[in-house]
């Protein structure tokens, strides 16, 4: 649980790395919200596009391996 709350709070820094303000988001949203043929789902972000992407490509026991480590880890 140590390791959730710090990633949770870490990513709700100003400027943390991987995220976006609510300005750049809300300008996100509006560019998407105004064309004419918007996709059904959107990925803003390289952090979103990476973690998908290794999601789908890796083995489920080897995702969870990698997250709950990486959780364990932070949470030292």
């Amino acid at each position: 649980m140590r390791g959730i709350s710090k990633v949770s709070h870490a990513a709700l820094e100003p400027n943390a790395w991987g995220t976006w303000s609510p300005t750049k988001l809300a300008a996100f949203i509006y560019k998407v919200s105004m064309s004419p043929r918007p996709k059904t789902r959107y990925r803003p972000g390289i952090v979103a596009k990476s973690l998908i992407f290794l999601k789908r490509w890796m083995p489920a026991r080897l995702w969870d391996t990698m997250f709950i480590s990486s959780l364990i880890k932070q949470g030292k």
